[in-house]
This record gives structure tokens, sequence and C-alpha cells, in this order.
């Protein structure tokens, strides 16, 4: 029986197809594409947002038309749909879409009513249905939404202003998940525009201008602060672990971008005010996954005029920043909106004009990137800042309760046809698994592509679709990786071998012993495949140089195969002895002292060359032996004088014939220095000298008669001593 080829390509192609939608299923949960498109539509000023979706997709809605887009989270189109609500030709109709808690969106509408104007909420599900859609009027005041905001409960805060003849008040209504109300109050600061988030401990902060004030979840104020720097601006902050960022500017005229820092209790904070040169509007702050936070800006004088996305820590310091460059195409971009959606990445929508037709109306373009900013037409760009400190003072609000009028409207939301074309396309794909590698015998090596790119979908040799896989075994592995929305693949493929690495082994010598002032060098005597070392001293060279007694000890690693050994050695000093030659220091009549170096298992050298442990002196002078014990010399040293002797005259005779004329020793010898003093026999002093060794005294001045004296002197071995005596002085 012949097979039937045309039924078998048949199921072949049937299993093709279904591979191929596994494999969009799988794209379309994993994408993280960078691209940029424009839509169908036309921009003339009013807000433009773009919300991410639980899938990774997104919707854009247009203030100028009130149009609603559902994209895939490539950027195809889903869905568009239009609202049909009353609205001036000046102001916007809707203020704000959110996506909640529930995968809702929900719509902040400014919803006119005869020649008033009242806050509205539209629900919607992820299918363009609406859910519910309400008014909130009220007789008396005519309010003007801001924001809206969702709560850890999944309530929701509209904020705004309300006004009648002459009365401003800022105003917050706090309704359910139906879009039943709880409560509303009017605080007495009104007027400016502002924004709200919900705060992490289930309240509420709000800003207006240079005001920032605290509500509890019952609306009730907590505290209330006021910027008292140059400072203004109506975007809401962010909440980080520590305090409230806010963004603003320091003058209308400077327009320099602001970004400063309070606590949790509205207080400022030195050296967290942070002025950059960048000349425009402020742009909403947006909060990442992981704690930090992203911000735009549009440059709009200077050589600089391309949009620049920003990535700031809770401390206000730049992480990350990029340049979106759309200017070989004659396009200028400027951002509006920007979201972090659920897998990291970031999106983003605003106006897009023709550079050669500036006069001509603007369209809207919408994009995506990585989560570090990474697109085809995008570059790096340094951000320098100035510090300042944040200044506030206490300004008090009051809490006005208030009630609303709750009525159902019709939005008029029909579906629409739109389309899209693409400007900058997801980055090129890249796979690179490195160079071929080995393994030791137990360890495991990672495997990545280490080429930045958008894919999103991978395919292992081993038939895992991690985006890292572990390997231990030795052979060739592959990786092949998919884009989605650009229908690309590319592989790569690394060769493992493995190696075989013997037990290590540690060696540093027996215990031992170095002289004072010596050094012994320290290493591991065993070669092995150690890669990793690790001193007790805290070095991780191969060896080391110690100078001091102690514990010392070396462990190794070996990093592939995680063994590791270790050895310990003991240094001491070899202690050297306090060593006296001699006691007796004085060399006196002749005779010889002895000296001797009293050292045990040591050897001896003395000046004349002799090696014996004594030595016998028979003149003064300074004598040294070297010794030499183990490896270490050492010297010791003494030194020997002369015997201390003095004989004094007791009678002198100064009467020039040369004979006796001066009193001085008879003999002397061992002394260094004297001073001598001489008293008349009423002790009266009548003379001092320091010379009495050499030169005496002469008597000049004095009768013949009897006369007393001391004399204080040193021995050369600097001990001091004094004699006195009695002197008589002849004159014939």
């Amino acid at each position: 029986m012949q097979p039937n080829f045309k039924l078998l390509a048949f199921f072949q192609g049937i299993r093709r197809l279904f591979f191929f939608l596994f494999l969009l299923m799988c794209f379309d949960s994993l994408g993280q594409n960078s691209f940029i498109k424009t839509i169908e539509e036309k921009y003339v000023g009013r807000s433009i947002s773009i919300k991410g979706l639980a899938d990774n997709g997104f919707i854009i809605f247009c203030a100028d038309s009130q149009k609603v887009y559902r994209f895939t989270a490539c950027g195809a189109l889903v869905w568009a749909k239009q609202f049909n609500v009353e609205r001036t030709a000046t102001l916007n109709t809707i203020q704000e879409v959110i996506y909640t808690k529930t995968g809702s969106l929900l719509f902040l509408f400014r919803k006119k009513v005869g020649s008033r104007f009242f806050p509205a909420l539209v629900m919607m599900d992820g299918n363009g249905n609406v859910q519910f859609s309400k008014t909130y009027e009220d007789p008396i005041y005519m309010h003007f939404p801001y924001t809206v905001t969702e709560d850890l409960k999944g309530n929701f805060l509209v904020f705004g202003t309300a006004t009648d003849v002459g009365r401003f008040y800022l105003r917050a209504m706090k309704v359910n998940a139906e879009g039943n109300e709880i409560w509303t109050n009017f605080y007495n600061h009104g007027w400016v525009w502002g924004g709200c988030i919900a705060t992490s401990d289930t309240g509420f902060l709000f800003r207006n201008g240079r005001f920032t004030v605290k509500l509890n979840s019952r609306g009730i104020v907590e505290w209330s602060k006021k910027f008292i720097i140059a400072f203004y601006y109506f975007y809401p902050p962010v909440e980080v672990e520590d305090g409230y960022i806010f963004s603003g500017t320091i003058s209308s005229a400077l327009g320099k971008q602001v970004f400063t820092k309070i606590d949790k209790q509205g207080n400022g904070l030195l050296g967290n005010r942070h002025i950059f040169d960048f000349y425009g509007s402020p742009s909403p702050m947006v909060k990442m996954p992981n704690g930090n936070w992203l911000v735009a800006f549009n440059p709009n004088v200077g050589p600089m005029e391309n949009p620049i996305l920003v990535e700031f820590d809770k401390d206000i310091q730049v992480v990350n920043s990029r340049v979106i460059k759309v200017d070989g195409l004659n396009k200028k971009l400027r951002l509006k909106n920007y979201e972090v959606a659920a897998d990291g990445s970031i999106l983003f929508t605003g106006s897009v004009q023709e550079v050669l037709l500036a006069l001509a109306p603007t369209g809207v373009f919408y994009g995506r990137t990585s989560s570090t900013f990474e697109l085809t037409c995008s570059d790096t760009f340094p951000i320098t800042d100035s510090v300042r400190s944040s200044l506030m003072d206490n300004e008090p609000f009051e809490t006005i309760p208030y009630y609303t009028n709750i009525t159902n409207f019709d939005p008029g939301l029909k579906t629409i046809q739109s389309k899209y074309k693409t400007i900058c396309g997801p980055l090129p794909m890249k796979t690179d698994l490195g160079k071929d590698t080995v393994i030791c015998n137990s360890s495991s090596l990672g495997l990545k592509n280490l080429k930045s790119g958008d894919a999103d979908a991978y395919l292992w040799s081993t038939g895992q679709s991690s985006k890292e896989i572990t390997v231990q075994n030795p052979g060739t592995y592959w990786l092949k990786t998919w884009n989605s929305c650009r229908q690309d693949t590319t592989k790569d493929t690394i060769q493992i071998l493995k190696i075989a690495i013997a037990p290590l082994m540690t060696d540093l010598g027996k215990d031992t012993a170095i002289c004072q002032n010596a050094s012994i060098l320290l290493k591991n005597r065993k070669n092995n495949d150690a890669d990793s070392l690790l001193w007790s001293s805290g070095q991780s060279s191969k060896e080391i140089k110690v100078e001091k007694p102690g514990k010392y000890w070396l462990k190794i690693w070996n990093t592939c195969t995680k063994d590791s050994a270790n050895d310990t050695i003991q240094i001491s000093n070899i202690k050297i002895p306090e060593i006296e030659l001699t006691n007796q220091k004085e060399l006196c009549d002749g005779k010889q002292i002895m000296l001797e170096a009293k050292v045990s298992d040591a050897n001896f050298l003395w000046p004349d060359g002799s090696k014996d442990s004594t030595f016998w002196v028979m003149a003064p002078g300074s004598y040294q032996v070297s010794i030499t014990k183990k490896t270490c010399l050492f010297t010791a040293k003494t030194e020997i004088t002369e015997c201390e002797q003095l004989e004094m005259p007791n009678l002198f005779t100064p009467n020039a014939d040369q004979i006796n004329e001066r009193v001085k020793p008879i003999f002397y010898q061992g002394i260094s220095s004297s001073e001598m003093k001489l008293y008349n026999r009423w002790g009266q002093l009548i003379h001092t000298t320091n010379d009495i060794l050499n030169n005496g005294w002469d008597g000049s001045g004095h009768n013949s008669g009897v006369y007393f004296w001391t004399l204080r002197y040193k021995t050369t071995n600097q001990i001091e001593k004094m004699q006195n005596g009695v002197l008589t002085l002849e004159r014939n």
C-alpha cells in the first residue's frame, strides 16, 4: 500500500502550525520587544496616556479624539474604541486613565453638564466593555478633577478643585470599586492644579503648587506643608522607602528641572534637592518595581531636543539614562506619558512631528524599550546635577466634609478602525554563548546569551526554554532565540570539555623561629591547582613576608572543584639575652679586667680575632664582641675607663718665683669635668672655676691666709663625686 503523501504533508503542516501558535503564546507572555510606532491620530495639545496590562499588552488613550487603543505586547492593534462625551474647545474631557488591580481600566472625565463641569468615572474591562459610568454632580460648586488613584484596598480617590463665585477649594472624593461614594472632603487651599497618590499606609498624599498635604484613609489631614524654596508644579510625587519625591521648576524664567525629597512626616532633608539643567516643563514620575523611579525630560532649547528617559534611585541619584534619537527620520518626538510594564519594560507615548513640516498637525507615537532603555534608535546620555537642601514649613489645611449627587451617564462608546506603522523596530537579534571552555570534574557551568537584543523565547539543546541553564557534563550545547514581533531567530553553539583536578594540598613547613628585626618568607610548598588563596593576614598572594611571631595559616581553593585545603605554622622569636660583659668598668694600677659573654650554644669573635667567650682587657677603651646564635648575629659592648684618682695640695706660694704659683691637682686620672669653689675663713665664696684641672687658681686679689675649698667632679663613667679641704696661701 502506497502512503498518501498529500495527507502526510497536511498533518505535518498542522503540527508546524500548532508549534508556531505555541511559540506565539510563549512570546506574548515573555515579550520585552523594543520598538517605536506611530498611530493614525491627530494631536493638537491634549493629554495622551499609556497603561500596561497584565499580559504585557497596553492601551493608549488620546484625549483629543477620546479614542482608546488596545495593543499586543508587540505593539499590534487589537481594537480601538471612541468615547463621545461633550467637551469644550479648551478643556480636556478625559483627565486620566489608570489600570486597576482587578484588570479593568478606570477613566476620569471632566464632564460638561449644561454650562458646568463635574467629575465622571467610567470603568472598562480589558475587551473595551463598559462596566459602570457615573457622574458626580454638585448643585453649588463646579468641579475640575485632575487625577484618580487606587489605594491598597481597591478604592479610588478623585482629586481636583471646586469653585463657585469667589470661593475656591481643593476636593478629594473617595469611591469604592463600584464607583459609589465613601466620602468627599473640601480643603481650604484651592484652584492651583495638582495631583494625588495613594500611600503605603492606606492614606493619600496630594500636592498642588507649593503645598503638599497628607491624608489618612478617611480624608482627615495628618500634616500639611509648604515648600518655602523656589519650587513649583502640580504633578503628584512618588513614594520611596524613606519619603516622597516631588518634581518642579525653580522659576518659569529658568525652567530648570528640580527634584526634592521630604521624609514621611513632611520634613525637608539636607542635600536632597537636585537641580538639573534641562529646560522645559517637568514630567510625571513613575515608580519602578526595583524601588527606583522613572522620569522623562523633553528639552526645548539648545542642541538636545530629543526626549530622554532617566532612572533615579530613592536618593535622586541617576542610575541610567538614554536619549531617544530619531533625527535621521526627520521626526521630533515629545514624550507625554510613560509606564513600567508587568515584565519591567518601559512603555511610552507622545506626540510626533515631521521636522520639515513644523507647522503641520502632529501625530501620536508609542513604543516600548527594555528595562535598561535599549532601543535601536537610542543612545546613552550623561546627566549631572547640583545639590541643595529641601526646606519646608507648616501650612494649616482645614477639612470640610461634603456630599455629592451621583448619576449614571452614557459615555457613547463605539468601535472604530485605525492604522499604525513602525518607525523604530526591535533590536537586532544576536545569540552568543561565548568561547568554548572547560569545566572540572565535579563542577557545573551556567550558560546564557551574552548579547543584548529583543529575544523573548529560548530553546536549548537540552530542551529547556529558560534564559539560562546550568550544565555539568561535557558536550556540545546550542541555544536558539526568537523574537515574536520580528519573527526572527538566531542560534549559537558552545563546546564544553571536562578536565580532572587532583585534590589540593597545603604545607607551610615546620614551626620555626626568626631573629629579632628579621623576617621569613612563607609559601605553600606543594604544587597543585589552587586558584584562590587566603592568608590569616588577609593577603591573597602566593607568598607573604612575616616579621612578627605568631600563628599563621593559609587556606587555598579551587573554584572549579570547590575543593579547599589549609595549613598552619607557628613562628617564634629567637630571644637575644641582655649581656653584661663585666661589672668592673675602671682599670687601675696596671691591673687587668676579664670580659665574659655569657651566652650558651653560641660562637664569639673579639677585636683581636679570638673566639673564646672571655677576653682580658689591659688598657682603657671600648670593647665589642660579635655573637652568633643559630642564625642570629648580635653584639655586646662595654666601655673600660681609667680608675679615678685625685690628689690636691694644701699649700701654694704665688710669689712670682715660678714655683708652686697655682693651686691645681698634684695628680689626677679618670676625671672628665670639675667645678671648684674657694671660701675665706668667714665662709664667704671668693672664687669659682671649672678649669682647676689644667690652669688652677693663682690667688689673685687675696692675702696670705687659710682658705677652704670644695671640688665637685665627674668620673669618665659619669659618676659624680665631691672632695673638700683646707688650703694655705703664703706670700713671702
